[in-house]
């Protein structure tokens, strides 16, 4: 389950950058025709930091989900995995 959520977050991450990254761009373009004095720096550190907070929100999830599953009785097991 921890591999499948890192998975879901990589995929995730890569379309969000692949679109998120152009469209952010033609935005600063667009500005750009109304404020020249606007500078674009490509946003190294808050993808990162996006990045980082993505991974250990997954990470918190899965774990505390399955410590909750632990807890259940085996009736209830065997009634979810039903």
């Amino acid at each position: 389950m921890q591999f499948e959520s890192f998975y879901i977050v990589a995929v995730s991450s890569i379309i969000g950058m692949a679109i998120g990254y152009p469209a952010g761009y033609i935005a600063f373009l667009l500005f750009k025709e109304q404020a020249d004095y606007a500078v674009y720096y490509f946003p190294v550190m808050e993808s990162l930091l996006l990045a980082a907070v993505l991974w250990l929100l997954q990470w918190f999830i899965v774990n505390r989900c399955s410590d909750l599953l632990e807890k259940q009785s085996v009736v209830e097991k065997i009634r979810y995995k039903e």
